[in-house]
């Protein structure tokens, strides 16, 4: 990937992988979560969701996304 500009640095770049064909695609809603409620802090939002238990995040927390293939039992 390029960038071209006029001499000047991007201030953001945003980017997104679309498609099915990756590893992490069952868990794109999560990743979209903690980019919603940890926009200034992601590392945090990471750290939270990788130290609980789902079960204990879904009972935390009412929006959080529900994953197929897994219960919150």
């Amino acid at each position: 990937m390029k960038i071209l500009s006029n001499k000047a640095a991007p201030y953001k770049f945003e980017y997104e992988v679309v498609g099915e064909a990756y590893d992490w695609y069952l868990y794109k809603q999560v990743i979209q979560w903690i980019n919603n409620h940890y926009s200034d802090n992601l590392e945090a939002g990471y750290r939270e969701v990788l130290k609980r238990p789902y079960g204990e995040l879904r009972n935390t927390y009412v929006d959080f996304p529900e994953l197929f293939g897994y219960s919150s039992e």
